[in-house]
């Protein structure tokens, strides 16, 4: 994927600036490692321009092997990559190179996480600085419930298809545990595909 710069949108929100580009999808091999080097290039040169100290990164895809920016953190977070089996073969490649050569500071949000990183991308076990910080999230008082509750289990996190919600929901229901009083809470943003909301599917 690449960005559209001139559709980007700039908005400030408590006091925050936050800059979105529209994504571009197009096909080809070729064309994909020319999308993640613009894509690159688009950071780099916002760094430039607001004279930003640190980049964080997903894990996912391995384009910051594109950008050139230091410090430059990337934050182990989609652990459905390290799992999934059918990933194509240039993203596999780009995200072992990346993880393998580029400098960078290794954050999971949890010890599990970074342990299925370790298995698949750092076997050659070069030294990379490793830290666990873990997910947090407040929540509001408009989101407690009049529940008498005896014990939660609680997601918090992207209301969405391959984060496993629906087998977290499956699971919950074939196990009884709602029959006991225990309730599963689901925190975070919905999201949609043509316009249907994931979380009412």
């Amino acid at each position: 994927t690449y960005t559209d710069v001139e559709k980007r949108e700039i908005n400030l929100i408590e006091g925050v600036k936050v800059i979105r580009d529209p994504i571009i999808r197009k096909k080809g091999k070729l064309s994909f490692f020319k999308q993640l080097k613009l894509y690159a290039n688009h950071v780099d040169n916002l760094c430039k321009e607001y004279s930003i100290d640190i980049v964080e990164s997903s894990d996912s895809g391995g384009w910051f092997l594109f950008i050139n920016f230091k410090p430059l953190f990337i934050r182990l977070h989609s652990s459905n990559i390290y799992f999934k089996k059918h990933r194509s073969f240039q993203i596999r490649l780009v995200e072992y190179i990346a993880f393998m050569s580029k400098e960078i500071y290794i954050i999971a949000v949890s010890n599990f996480i970074k342990s299925k990183f370790n298995e698949r991308f750092n076997k050659l076990k070069l030294k990379k600085e490793q830290i666990v910080i873990y997910n947090g999230i407040k929540i509001n008082n408009e989101y407690e419930s009049n529940y008498n509750k005896l014990k939660s289990i609680v997601y918090a996190g992207t209301i969405k298809y391959t984060k496993g919600i629906s087998n977290l929901i499956d699971a919950y229901t074939k196990s009884g545990l709602h029959e006991e009083n225990i309730f599963l809470d689901l925190y975070g943003n919905d999201t949609f595909i043509n316009g249907e909301s994931y979380f009412h599917s």
